[in-house]
């Protein structure tokens, strides 16, 4: 009994995947499929065009292709690599040399990316979708681009590409001259204090949630403190005062002056 049952399961699925040449085909099997490469090749049709109309919205907006977004939409033949159900017999089946009409590539756009660990800017690129709103007239979306992923006026989505290509120019600025700050302080301090080791270190600032970078003075004795770029105390560690006991930490704050 379980052996039938097997062999019945197995049949199903080798009838769900069968694999038949064009000229092979049914009447009934030759309509569905058609039918089936008629909806493809619109579908195909219809992506081309608003492929066209993004396109088109792009340029007119001040966009500029090669620049500011790439184009590499086209329609191709391809073989089908999918099942089409017949009533007939009641199957699906693969047609094994039929081509359909298929829309491949898209519009993206490009914008710089900056990389705080690698301090390099990197140009990327992102996809972009274009739809038509009663209010706002041609809308274009990009999360790559703009904070929220929602759509927003066409006429605009230039400048938030510029914005945002300014503020990874900005952020390398920045850092840049962090960078040298930082470089400064510590050839500074070493020739202040030859003996000390003096390295790049960094300091989370538990009220920010960040790390920023430091330089760390190490002294002989183990002391050392942090300083940020510009010379300011971030923390200090003194082993003296580490090895002292509670009464002598008093006794000295207690002879200290106003």
């Amino acid at each position: 009994m379980i052996n039938e049952l097997m062999k019945v399961m197995n049949t199903n699925v080798e009838d769900k995947n069968q694999l038949i040449l064009l000229q092979d085909l049914s009447a009934s099997q030759f309509e569905a499929v058609m039918k089936k490469a008629e909806r493809q090749k619109k579908s195909a049709l219809e992506a081309e065009e608003k492929n066209q109309k993004l396109v088109s919205v792009l340029l007119e907006n001040g966009f500029i292709e090669g620049e500011h977004f790439t184009n590499t939409f086209h329609l191709v033949n391809e073989l089908y690599k999918g099942a089409t159900y017949c009533e007939e017999g009641e199957f699906w089946f693969e047609v094994a040399d039929l081509e359909f009409v298929l829309p491949r590539g898209e519009v993206r756009i490009i914008y710089k990316q900056y990389n705080s660990y690698s301090k390099e800017i990197s140009v990327q690129n992102g996809l972009i979708d274009y739809a038509y709103d009663y209010r706002l007239g041609d809308t274009l979306r990009c999360s790559m681009i703009t904070k929220q992923f929602r759509y927003y006026k066409a006429a605009g989505m230039l400048g938030h590409l510029e914005a945002k290509n300014a503020r990874a120019e900005e952020a390398l600025k920045l850092d840049n001259l962090n960078e040298l700050s930082i470089n400064n302080l510590i050839m500074e301090l070493k020739t202040k204090y030859p003996a000390a080791e003096v390295s790049r270190s960094s300091y989370y600032q538990r009220s920010y949630r960040r790390s920023i970078d430091a330089v760390k003075v190490k002294f002989e004795s183990n002391s050392y403190v942090l300083l940020d770029k510009v010379g300011y105390l971030l923390e200090k560690y003194d082993t003296q005062a580490g090895k002292e006991t509670t009464e002598q930490i008093m006794n000295r704050f207690n002879s200290q002056k106003a």
